[in-house]
């Protein structure tokens, strides 16, 4: 079943890339993306009981550097599972921010709004987030680093902290993410990953390590994730 949802997954996306590639809505450019990953793996905890799950996402880019975003994957609405969304099986993420460039800065601000339809606990299981993120990369350059700041505003206040860094080497990309979450429930994790990119035939394969330390030791929750994703972009 998975390997025909995924089949379908692409032969779709392939169809459409030139029907709909840099739409545009008024002021908006939109961009579309869709795809399958292995496990879906959210700051080093599986968000999916481990099974694999298809995604898709459209972005909007406007005028002064603001963008707006909806993306989508499938979650564990499975109480067996360590983390779920006490029965919904779908996460609907809406986001919006500014993105401006100084030199070789970029800054970006926003908010994400994360939406589980169907939980049976609406006021403790969805969430919503405002991030500040810096990059930094010199024109031209392969490498670039960065760091960012999330801060939930509502149920178990969290606030988490990351630094990324990235290098292009022409036949594939690289990067790295650690990450710090702190709750006001008095848990936490360390969290980091590893990454791989290469696009091939129009398809950007991304293979990813990600491994979990949380302060309470859970068994089910703090362990080590490989990934593999799909994803085409038009």
């Amino acid at each position: 079943m998975k390997k025909i949802f995924f089949a379908t997954v692409l032969f779709v996306s392939s169809i459409l890339t030139n029907a709909i590639a840099e739409t545009k809505i008024g002021p908006a450019t939109l961009s579309f993306n869709a795809g399958y990953m292995s496990n879906y793996v959210f700051r080093g905890q599986e968000q999916n009981g481990g099974q694999g799950t298809a995604f898709a996402g459209v972005d909007a880019s406007l005028p002064a550097n603001l963008y707006l975003g909806i993306w989508t994957a499938g979650v564990s609405g499975s109480s067996s599972d360590p983390i779920n969304y006490s029965g919904s099986n779908q996460e609907f993420d809406f986001y919006g921010g500014v993105s401006p460039s100084y030199g070789p800065v970029t800054l970006d601000l926003g908010y994400t709004s994360f939406k589980y339809p169907g939980t049976s606990t609406p006021e403790t299981i969805n969430f919503g987030e405002f991030y500040a993120g810096v990059k930094f990369q010199q024109d031209k350059s392969p490498f670039s680093i960065g760091a960012k700041i999330f801060q939930v505003d509502q149920g178990t206040k969290a606030e988490t902290t990351e630094f990324s860094a990235s290098y292009d080497a022409g036949f594939a990309s690289f990067g790295a993410i650690s990450g710090h979450t702190d709750n006001s429930a008095g848990s936490g994790a360390d969290y980091w990953t590893i990454s791989a990119t290469k696009e091939i035939a129009g398809l950007e394969f991304t293979l990813a390590y990600n491994d979990n330390e949380m302060t309470t030791a859970d068994p089910n929750k703090d362990k080590s994730t490989a990934t593999l994703q799909v994803k085409k972009t038009f």
